[in-house]
This record gives C-alpha cells, structure tokens and sequence, in this order.
C-alpha cells in the first residue's frame, strides 16, 4: 500500500466511489452513502477529495451533466441550480431514455 496502515481494499472503495462520482456526478450523499455502507468514518475525506476530483474531471473531458441530469431533462422535471445546463439530444441521452422507459415498462 502506498500509505501506512492502509490496504488496497482501502483505494479499491475510494476509487470505486470516484468512478461512480464522475458518472452521477454527486458529492455529498455518495460520500455519505459511502462512509454509512463502510463504517468507517475516516473515509469521509479521501471520499469527498476523490469524488470532486472525479466530478471536475468529468465535467472537463465531456462538458455535459451527470446521468441523472439527463433523466431529470429527457423527463422533464425543472432544473433547481441557478446555471440550467445546455440542452441538447445526443445518443448517450436517448440511450438513457430507452433504458428508463424499458425499466419503467419491466418492472
């Protein structure tokens, strides 16, 4: 392990709680949904740090919103921040839309 007293299954939650960061693009409750589901609470700030990071990162390489920022446009739901996001139909938000609809119809 690059840090003392920490094992790789340590960098495996923290980096899997970035992945999913930069996709959703959600800090504060994936960081506490993190922490909860691990029980350790000094995962807090290697947590948050890696999903800003992971967010920003996302934000930068793809200049589009988070997952469910796309559901909440393709479904029509008003957007509450103050910057309302571009919007546009791309593939990656028509691929979401069908995969929404076949949960909805499925289940």
């Amino acid at each position: 392990a690059i840090a003392v007293g920490l094992d790789p299954q340590t960098y495996a939650i923290v980096g899997a709680a970035a992945t999913l960061g930069g996709v959703v693009r959600v800090l504060i409750s994936l960081t506490a949904i993190v922490t909860h589901t691990t029980s350790l609470s000094f995962f807090i700030t290697p947590v948050m740090i890696a999903t800003l990071l992971a967010r920003y990162f996302g934000n930068w390489v793809s200049g589009r919103p988070g997952i469910y920022d796309n559901i909440l446009q393709l479904r029509g739901v008003p957007f509450l921040e103050e910057d309302c996001p571009v919007t546009f139909l791309s593939l990656t938000m028509l691929m979401v839309y069908w995969l929404v609809e076949f949960v909805a119809v499925t289940f």
